[in-house]
């Protein structure tokens, strides 16, 4: 029996990969808000504080083009070289004091700590197998932290599902909510070909928020209170993806907006510069341009950008 070539067996071993990939989608349903606290405005919200704490973790590294950073069109950004840039990946655990703990994002399951593509597959994987897009020390991993805290996971909100979003997924319990912006999940599988995922295997159904008939609060527009207090917030900011979400948590210690990829930097926020990979640029700069609104009229609230904590 002839030996395969290296060629041969990369070839071999990616397209395994690619055949392992799958196109299961978690049926939908709609998120169903509790009953909020009587709030028209950001300074009603703001003047009542609530017993919920934020904590960002940086779950690994993905190297990613510039370019997908930061619209090089526009003016600003114009001289920024497209070059490869190693930015960190997020999760933000969140505590309330009755309700429990709760991510926003995943980041990357401990995959990604055994292999330079952790648990990514797909066409990228077919053309460079053995390429290394992310790295990230041992124990970094969401579920490992969330095990070394003791804490038992009530829910999982997704800024948006794109795979660095998604990829802590595997290694999380699947019986407690998953919760996105309606549309969301569309925009995973449209930009999930070069690099596909299966993040969602096991969670039996995806729950959407549904912004459509959600309040007004100017100047970030549609909020739905998510937890029912106050203490918790999910914003619209449509433009990176069509469902993206950010998440304001109104803590004792300080409101803090996490922004997602809506911003995935803090040099993109501050120079007024979108993101470059997006669905909708127009919806992208609107949202950047509402975020920045709201930080002129809010200063003492923190700002955590996508992927610069």
């Amino acid at each position: 029996m002839s030996i395969p070539t290296p060629r041969i067996r990369s070839l071999l071993l990616a397209t395994t990969a690619l055949a392992a990939c799958s196109t299961y989608r978690p049926p939908v349903t709609p998120f169903r808000a509790p009953a909020s606290v009587p709030a028209d405005s950001w300074d009603s919200i703001l003047a009542h504080p609530q017993p919920i704490t934020v904590t960002t973790w940086v779950t690994g590294e993905v190297k990613v083009d510039r370019s997908l950073l930061l619209d090089r069109s526009q003016p600003a950004a114009a001289t920024t070289p497209d070059d490869k840039v190693w930015v960190p990946v997020l999760a933000h655990r969140i505590v309330h004091a009755t309700r429990g703990v709760y991510l926003v994002d995943t980041g990357l399951d401990s995959t990604f700590a055994q292999r330079g593509r952790g648990n990514i597959g797909g066409l990228a994987v077919l053309a460079a197998p053995f390429m290394t897009i992310a790295r990230q020390e041992v124990g970094a991993d969401p579920a490992s932290r969330l095990r070394a805290a003791h804490d038992v996971l009530r829910g999982v909100f997704f800024t948006h599902l794109h795979l660095d979003h998604t990829a802590g997924v595997p290694g999380l319990p699947h019986d407690v909510p998953y919760v996105a912006g309606r549309g969301s999940l569309d925009d995973a599988y449209e930009s999930g070909m070069m690099a596909h995922i299966d993040h969602l295997r096991g969670v039996s159904q995806l729950e959407e928020i549904d912004f459509s008939a959600a309040r007004e609060l100017a100047p970030l527009g549609k909020a739905v209170d998510l937890l029912g207090d106050g203490s918790l917030w999910a914003i619209h900011t449509p433009g990176h993806s069509r469902g993206h979400v950010s998440y304001l948590v109104n803590a004792t210690s300080g409101p803090v907006l996490l922004i997602g990829d809506a911003s995935h930097t803090r040099w993109g926020f501050e120079h007024g510069v979108a993101p470059g990979k997006v669905t909708d640029a127009a919806a992208s700069r609107a949202s950047l341009e509402r975020i920045a609104a709201f930080a002129r009229a809010y200063p003492r609230v923190k700002l955590v950008f996508g992927h610069d904590p």
